[in-house]
């Protein structure tokens, strides 16, 4: 990784080679070597090595995508399209990676992936300048003058507009109904979420939200894959404005050293799909360090990374479950 961050991907390579050979069902292995070839425009390599990462469920959908990438880039446009429809088939969320990616550019007119529909947001200048963009999903019903709860929910993919769309489309769009539920999707500055001006700018938009609404205690926060990272990373560093989180099918932990999961103060509740292999088991390794009042797991039957029995509606009610 210190190599790859440094650009020296030969140098990364050769290591990644090496682990590949050692531990030949080391999923992260074969998708950064696949990264460092892609890196060096050693795109046949890097096909072989995303085919190898695409056989892991952990890295297939990345993998997919990255597959199109290199295919694209080798003038490959039918395997191109192939693997990209077969990314998003597998998960990949990232809209706005999409719609960015030079590497696609020579297909871009060729792509059958369809965009969400576009929903409007709002904006507020954070007093370091930048510029938060946000939409909130209201009860049907909504009265101004009633207090809601108020729910802070993360997006998958790159956590930009495009991504956003995704998540209030497919997850929130619909399911506020006659409930009680605030639902904030918040859009990453430029620059991202994980981030110091963007930590402060997400205090600031969650003070401009209790001025124009009245809120119901704290608020509560999710995210969901990707948008589990910074939902669990701001449940930390923000946690004077949240009362718990919920993250569906995050990966986001595995990363976190026990100092850091020591420091958790508030309710945790991970959601995973029983077919979601690698989630179940890092959630596993999870629970094994907390007592069971402080994190609980939640494992979905029949359902896996995906989490589509949660989809239009489920999720929030899921939530209503945990939090109440």
């Amino acid at each position: 990784m210190e190599y790859l961050q440094r650009g020296n991907f030969e140098a990364a390579a050769d290591v990644l080679e090496q682990l590949t050979e050692d531990e030949p069902m080391n999923a992260d292995g074969w998708y950064y070597l696949a990264m460092a070839y892609h890196a060096d425009k050693k795109y046949e390599k890097a096909v072989m090595a995303d085919l190898k990462a695409a056989e892991f469920q952990k890295t297939r959908a990345s993998s997919l995508y990255n597959l199109a990438c290199a295919y694209a880039l080798q003038g490959k446009a039918i395997q191109a399209m192939e693997s990209l429809d077969q990314a998003f088939e597998a998960g990949f969320l990232d809209y706005d990676l999409l719609q960015r990616d030079t590497d696609l550019e020579s297909v871009r007119d060729m792509m059958t992936v369809p965009l969400p529909r576009h929903y409007p947001y709002q904006e507020i200048k954070a007093e370091n300048g930048l510029r938060m963009r946000y939409h909130v999903i209201r009860p049907q019903a909504f009265d101004p003058e009633t207090a809601y709860r108020a729910l802070v929910a993360f997006p998958p993919g790159g956590w930009g507009e495009l991504s956003a769309d995704w998540a209030i489309e497919n997850l929130w769009g619909e399911t506020t109904g006659d409930t009680d539920w605030l639902v904030v999707v918040p859009v990453a500055p430029d620059d991202g979420w994980i981030n110091h001006p963007a930590h402060h700018a997400l205090e600031d938009l969650l003070d401009h939200l209790r001025e124009e609404y009245v809120i119901d205690g704290d608020f509560h926060l999710t995210g969901f894959e990707t948008g589990a990272r910074p939902a669990a990373t701001y449940s930390q560093m923000s946690n004077k404005y949240f009362r718990d989180l919920v993250t569906f099918s995050s990966y986001a932990w595995e990363r976190w050293d026990e100092d850091e999961l020591d420091d958790l103060d508030l309710p945790v509740y991970l959601v995973v799909g029983e077919d979601d292999e690698y989630g179940m088991e890092m959630t596993g390794r999870l629970l094994e360090h907390f007592d069971k009042d402080e994190v609980s797991m939640i494992a979905i039957s029949g359902d896996d990374a995906r989490l589509r029995s949660l989809r239009g509606g489920a999720m929030l009610t899921k939530i209503d479950e945990l939090v109440r």
